[in-house]
């Protein structure tokens, strides 16, 4: 009795180290294959971008076919950020976690987005639509989103992005991710959600709501600057409207305001705050007076810089 008892201990050993050599094996395997799992596809989704998955900017692979006007491509999300050599580096970090930012939690819109082959181009400060070579519709806007059989894709400035004093708009790229959202995904995954739309704007209008603003332009408009005002980082301008915003800019001002945009929001869009990067609206007001910096209640102090009509706060 005692030798067989001796014997299962030995046996107890002998597959311990098996055990433990075999697990020793499959982890120097992973390293060796890290570029592999660099590229992995988080959503399982299958699409022009979904092979080639990477958080740093590297040059874009050539096996996804864009023009060689682009030099820099991040994709986390499965949705790349894409740039020529004169975009900063750190604007496509911030661009790549507004996306991550904006889809969280919209499993079924994400996995559209990426099976469709949907992405983001960045053009440089100083330029415009125009030197993007997709053809992207240049009327003069900071962003556009086309999607059709040849382009799935969105357009957006930098400075914006980076908060320049010079770009006096809201955040060009949360609305185009909105229209990305409506245009690429909900309306094909949830039909019914158009003709919600188109019926909470003509009730908004016929009521005399976003009169004088960008918003009453159509249906997608409505909602673009709905969700860049659920966002918080919208324009805000004076009382009544200027042309492009009025002094609706927060969540809670756009629930008392317009309750219909608010839930239809509320309902297709994630509830997350703090949009990544430096917008942080302090002030509002028709004509800013800007303090050269704030300090928050924690006793850190942050730059400010004026921005159209606006105090922004820089991280």
């Amino acid at each position: 009795m005692k030798n067989f008892y001796l014997l299962n201990i030995k046996w107890f050993y002998f597959l311990g180290f098996i055990l433990f050599t075999l697990q020793g094996c499959q982890k120097d395997d992973s390293n060796g294959t890290e570029d592999e799992s660099i590229y992995e596809d988080p959503n399982n989704s299958s699409g022009r971008f979904s092979e080639f998955i990477t958080c740093s900017i590297i040059s874009p692979p050539n096996e996804v076919g864009l023009s060689s006007y682009y030099k820099k491509y991040i994709n986390c999300s499965g949705i790349p950020i894409i740039g020529n050599a004169d975009v900063p580096d750190e604007a496509l970090q911030i661009a790549s976690e507004t996306v991550e930012f904006m889809l969280t939690g919209l499993g079924n819109v994400r996995n559209k987005l990426i099976s469709d082959g949907n992405y983001v181009a960045l053009y440089p400060e100083g330029g415009s639509i125009g030197d993007l070579p997709e053809n992207f519709t240049n009327n003069g806007n900071t962003g556009n989103y086309t999607n059709n059989n040849t382009l799935k894709a969105a357009a957006s400035d930098v400075a914006s992005l980076l908060c320049r004093p010079e770009a006096g708009y809201g955040h060009t790229l949360v609305h185009e991710i909105a229209h990305m959202i409506d245009g690429g995904a909900l309306r094909f995954i949830s039909p019914a959600s158009q003709s919600e739309l188109s019926n909470l704007y003509n009730q908004a209008i016929s009521s005399g709501k976003w009169n004088n603003t960008y918003a009453s332009t159509n249906p997608q408009e409505y909602l673009a600057e709905g969700v860049t005002i659920w966002y918080g980082v919208n324009w805000i301008g004076p009382e009544g409207g200027d042309g492009l915003r009025n002094e609706i800019g927060t969540r809670g001002q756009l629930q008392i305001y317009d309750s219909g945009l608010y839930n239809f929001i509320n309902n297709y869009f994630n509830n997350k705050t703090a949009v990544p990067g430096c917008r942080e609206p302090v002030i509002s007001g028709t004509t800013a007076n800007c303090p050269p910096t704030i300090t928050d209640i924690d006793g850190n102090e942050y730059e400010i810089v004026n921005i159209g009509p606006m105090c922004w706060m820089k991280e």
